[in-house]
């Protein structure tokens, strides 16, 4: 899939891991109900903003709910370069691709998102945004114009745009969502890509790859990581 470079875009829900604190952001339809303080994985190496040579590291940002947070309320880590082990974006970061910052909480809506966001110095935003949207029917245009928004405040120079995973409960609304966030990713010159793919059967999980119809296992988030990373490295010829 072609990479195509972006407006000024920025930010991608911080993976369910924060920048606009636990307690703005609704306990929410996403959260998954954990507690426990996730142990953080590495710390994210300083990211350089400037463009990506196929020699360089791509650093990413990424922005997001519990999907990629994994445990309700686990923000504050990951606007400072931490993330939980369990999420999928421990299988995508490696020595070629590095975690830069970013946002995400769980139960978040791409308000929340847009509201939370900051700047982030990276060559890439990657962006999981909309199940909370959707599981609480949202209206779709504001979804939208919350994703351009979070781009525009991160301001990475290239956006991914990852299609939300399956939810049993709602098939067609979650695939009509994903429908118009490519459309969305196609007019602003972004790449769209479904990370989920290998998660899907029809409308719904795969059985054996969800806890509870929305979020993936273990399992799951590393299928989802590797499927990123395999994406970014097929992107980073166009980054830039």
């Amino acid at each position: 899939m072609r990479f195509l470079g972006g407006l000024l875009l920025a930010g991608v829900t911080a993976l369910t891991l924060g920048g606009c604190s636990a307690g703005s952001v609704s306990a929410g339809i996403l959260g998954d109900g954990s507690t426990a303080t996730p142990t953080p994985t590495a710390t994210a190496s300083p990211a350089p903003s400037a463009t990506a040579s196929d020699d360089d590291p791509v650093s990413i940002a990424v922005v997001g709910d519990s999907i990629t947070a994994v445990v309700t309320g686990f923000n504050e880590g990951f606007t400072t370069g931490t993330y939980s082990a369990d999420s999928w974006l421990a299988s995508t970061v490696d020595d070629d691709i590095v975690f830069a910052g970013g946002w995400a909480v769980a139960g978040a809506r791409t308000l929340d998102m847009r509201n939370g966001v900051a700047p982030v110095s990276a060559d890439l935003l990657v962006m999981l945004a909309g199940t909370n949207d959707v599981l609480r029917e949202e209206d779709r245009q504001g979804s939208l114009e919350n994703m351009v928004a979070i781009a525009d405040t991160v301001g990475a120079e290239n956006v991914l745009v990852l299609a939300i995973p399956p939810i049993n409960a709602a098939p067609e609304r979650a695939t009509q969502f994903n429908v118009d966030a490519k459309a969305l990713a196609e007019r602003h010159g972004w790449t769209w890509f479904d990370a989920a793919a290998g998660l899907r059967d029809g409308g719904s999980f795969i059985a054996g790859l969800t806890k509870d119809g929305v979020h993936p296992t273990p399992v799951g988030q590393k299928l989802m990581g590797a499927a990123v990373r395999a994406e970014i490295e097929d992107l980073r010829a166009d980054l830039g």
